[in-house]
């Protein structure tokens, strides 16, 4: 069987009589090739299939090979054991039908992998490359099927084999990861596909170095003009740190309220992008459309192509005023020289400073205020034409608050230099009045403060001055 453009569906029929130790009527040659075992060991009964299913799966278990169970047709996403131990993610077409003998089930079984995509890989898609290279939260899509068609290259620092995010399209999440963790990643994506708005869970990491780790775990369905859910989206976000700081700080009650805000940003990211998902191509303009951060694309004419709403927020234009214009606008008058010489450099194929940075830098608004931001750029081609996205993030409020406390922090060095001097002034006019009533003849009146040297620092504290002779 292949699919219509060509590529080969691995495909496996088995019949079974579903009766005693359900033995298997026939199998086809294929099914050593996807699980492993030769038809001849399911036919002889020495491997039962319903043994090969995952534990988690136990409900589809009993869809199958009860025939009790009303469903007499249908299509499942299962998980099947292979013989070297590995899971393998099918999709399993099947129909009962009672004959003489009992009931009978015909089984279709199709790796996942090798099965048409229920939606389009992403890797073609004008802006995403970018925007999966340079974004520090975990993105990726999958197809119905629980296969990768696009992913974000921080996903790679957790996959031991990969080294970049298009080496992960085609893959599932038991290709890539322990078995332990695709079941959590697994289990989380049934929820989905069951009709399920969102799901959300703290779920742990581990990356190459084995350095264990926790994401905020959110995914949501990607739909089709129908209605009818053809994959999902997903946005991982490291909170490790946060964790960790959780489980020694925090109470109980502290845990509670982290996950229930948790769980309103995912509504809130929910609400957000709800409606772009519902568009023609909405796993990229979810992306775009839900971060805050500006993401700005442009092509080697420096004209640009693609403005996300962070972008409108931030700079003030909206995108039907800027799409097509100058990057020119949105740099200060004072930096264009430099941006110009960069961009020739560049485009000359000289040495790239800020590709692949993240940097401080100023930006321009519409009403020609000037801002601080932090700027991350990427570049990626299309044929020979060059094609630029910056990622950028607003840092005034950060920038104001590090000012602000560096005044403070000014104000109490003044403060405390003219306390000190003070008190020297307190400590001179002491010594003066012992020298002078020694010169008359007279005991000091401050006989803790030694001529010629200041206090210790244990007596600088008030003293109880003693009554005048």
């Amino acid at each position: 069987m292949k699919t219509p453009t060509g590529e080969a569906v691995m495909v496996a029929l088995l019949r079974l009589t579903l009766a005693g130790r359900l033995p298997v009527l026939s199998a086809s040659g294929e099914l050593e090739a996807m699980l492993g075992f030769p038809p001849a060991d399911f036919l002889s009964g020495k491997v039962a299939l319903p043994q090969l299913f995952h534990p988690d799966d136990a409900e589809l278990t009993h869809a199958l090979f009860s025939a009790d169970d009303p469903r007499r047709a249908g299509v499942l996403n299962v998980r099947l054991r292979q013989a070297n131990g590995k899971i393998r993610c099918i999709k399993a077409s099947f129909t009962k039908a009672t004959g003489p003998d009992g009931v009978s089930l015909d089984l279709l079984l199709q790796d996942a992998k090798t099965l048409k995509r229920t939606i389009a890989d992403t890797a073609a898609a004008i802006n995403f490359r970018a925007i999966m290279e340079g974004t520090d939260d975990y993105v990726y899509f999958k197809d119905r099927n629980h296969v990768f068609t696009g992913a974000s290259q921080t996903i790679v620092s957790l996959c031991p084999e990969a080294k970049h995010w298009s080496e992960l399209i085609g893959q599932t999440d038991y290709d890539v990861f322990p078995e332990e963790l695709a079941d959590c990643y697994y289990r989380l994506e049934k929820q989905i596909f069951e009709g399920l708005p969102i799901a959300r869970e703290i779920q742990p990491t581990v990356d190459k170095a084995g350095r264990k780790g926790w994401v905020d775990n959110r995914k949501y369905p990607i739909r089709d003009d129908d209605g009818t859910i053809i994959g999902l989206y997903g946005i991982a976000r490291d909170i490790t740190e946060l964790k960790q700081a959780a489980v020694v700080h925090e109470s109980d009650a502290a845990l509670a309220e982290l996950s229930r805000q948790a769980l309103v940003s995912a509504m809130e990211d929910q609400k957000r992008v709800h409606a772009a998902v519902r568009e023609r191509e909405a796993r990229y303009a979810v992306m775009v459309n839900s971060i805050s951060d500006a993401i700005v694309s442009a092509d080697s004419a420096g004209q640009i192509i693609a403005w996300n709403p962070g972008a409108e927020r931030i700079f003030g234009y909206p995108a039907r005023e800027i799409l097509g214009q100058s990057l020119r606008l949105l740099i200060p008058p004072r930096h264009l020289e430099h941006h110009d010489a960069g961009m020739a450099r560049v485009l000359a194929g000289g040495p790239h400073h800020i590709i692949g940075t993240t940097m401080e830098a100023e930006g321009r608004r519409q009403d020609g205020s000037e801002f601080p931001l932090n700027l991350s750029l990427s570049e990626w081609q299309i044929g020979p034409q060059k094609f630029f996205t910056a990622v950028i993030r607003d840092i005034t409020e950060q920038k104001a608050a590090a000012e602000n406390l560096a005044a403070k922090l000014e104000e109490l060095r003044r403060w405390q230099g003219a306390t000190l001097g003070r008190e020297g002034r307190v400590l001179e006019l002491k010594r003066e009045i012992n020298a002078l009533r020694a010169k008359h003849g007279e005991a000091p009146k401050y006989p803790s403060v030694a001529e010629g040297g200041g206090p210790s620092p244990a007596s600088r504290a008030p003293q109880p001055e003693p009554a005048a002779p």
